[in-house]
């Protein structure tokens, strides 16, 4: 592609002269997409569209011109890069004494690459029933603090009954603190899910009687509720299709919630 685009840049002698230099151009975004990619870097038919649209519009018949281009792109990829990689040692560093459990969602946490699964232990589907060797794993590791976000799969199984997932989730929390006594406690509310997948999941409706359960059992066993639900409410656009998962900039936003509550 670079090859065939050097060869169509201009016409004469001048364009003969500038093709090397806009070859460069183009080297220089591949390299540092390249790059991007060990921290999850992501760019859309939208994204590419428009970059391939400002490239057409540049002025490519001054050397200089096309010299200040190469440089801009260039600072900007290694902007893109570097903020990504300290954005992601700084979770790490927040997070390396903590254990975070839950399901598909919580999952994203490592599929987008903030975290790795030796802190974030989950499996897609996942509910309180069965989560029995989970619990025991986390405990096994004897963090200083765990994360705990499960309920939406729970809504569904328990269709809309909040007793036998309490008790569930409480008889699952004391297994846990039996065998790491010393860990903090935190427990995640069950995000909220859209009008459609609330449509779609009558059971899903019951996210607020869930949580409030949930908050409720924090009081009585002296854990700490995380409240995330103002995340979808003020970012509705940070919702997946399906209405019930998140794309990857929402995960931040729930990270720095859990440290905010932590106080990590």
């Amino acid at each position: 592609m670079i090859k065939n685009y050097c060869k169509s840049s201009g016409h004469g002698a001048g364009a003969k002269l500038l093709a090397p230099v806009v070859c460069a151009v183009f080297i220089v975004v591949f390299c540092f997409n390249l790059l991007s990619l060990d921290f999850d870097a992501a760019y859309s038919d939208k994204e590419i569209a428009e970059g391939r649209k400002a490239v057409e519009g540049y002025d490519w018949s001054d050397v200089k011109t096309v010299e200040s281009i190469i440089k801009s792109v260039e600072a900007k990829e290694v902007r893109t890069v570097n903020t990504k990689a300290k954005s992601n040692v700084y979770y790490l560093k927040k997070f390396r004494d903590s254990v975070i459990l839950g399901d598909s969602i919580t999952e994203g946490l490592t599929v987008y690459g903030f975290l790795p699964d030796d802190i974030v232990l989950c499996s897609i589907g996942a509910s309180l029933e069965g989560s029995d060797p989970l619990f025991k794993k986390a405990a096994k590791l004897v963090p200083d603090t765990a994360f705990f976000t499960f309920g939406m799969n729970d809504m569904i199984k328990y269709r809309g009954k909040t007793g036998p997932f309490i008790k569930q989730y409480s008889k699952l929390l004391d297994t846990f603190q039996k065998r790491s006594p010393d860990t903090a406690i935190y427990i995640n509310s069950i995000s909220r899910p859209s009008k459609d997948a609330q449509k779609n999941q009558p059971s899903l409706k019951n996210w607020q009687k869930y949580n409030k359960a949930l908050e409720e059992l924090c009081d009585e066993k002296g854990y700490t509720y995380i409240d995330n639900t103002s995340i979808l409410e003020k970012h509705k656009k940070l919702y997946q299709p399906d209405g019930i998962h998140v794309i990857p900039t929402y995960y931040p936003i729930w990270m720095n919630n859990m440290i905010r509550i932590a106080d990590l």
